[in-house]
């Protein structure tokens, strides 16, 4: 009896380890990222300029929004658009964001038009499981 209870729990587990890992679309020892919000961004931007999408969204983390496929996905169009150049000059204007208050986990960027006006931003987050910063949104 007590022995069938431990294996029920250690099944429990199990399982929802490897749920947690299914559902937040990342595979288990994913080491696409950069030890840093600029290095993880300067790889994306440089997957952009090869016109490599499979590559470039590895450096996105998945989110409540979009799943590793509907970010491959937006990418593709963006690139039978032809826009892949167009978004990669814009991201190079990226800088972090000195007015929003940086954690250890979380940072920003942004991107300001010629007026100094704040046009975009660009969210990071720290995986903590591999120890490695993704772009959390565009």
């Amino acid at each position: 009896m007590r022995m069938r209870y431990w294996t029920s729990i250690i099944t429990v587990l199990i399982i929802g380890g490897v749920g947690y890992f299914l559902y937040s679309g990342q595979e288990i020892g994913d080491s696409y990222g950069g030890k840093s919000p600029q290095e993880v961004l300067d790889l994306f931007i440089d997957a952009l300029d090869k016109g490599d999408i499979n590559l470039a969204v590895k450096y996105l983390m998945p989110n409540e929004s979009l799943s590793q496929e509907e970010w491959l996905k937006a990418l593709q169009k963006l690139k039978e658009k032809e826009l892949l150049d167009d978004m990669a000059v814009d991201l190079k204007r990226a800088v972090p964001d000195t007015d929003e208050s940086a954690n250890e986990s979380e940072s920003r960027f942004i991107i300001k038009d010629n007026s100094g006006n704040i046009v975009s931003e660009i969210n990071f987050q720290l995986d903590t499981r591999a120890n490695i910063w993704k772009i959390k949104e565009l």
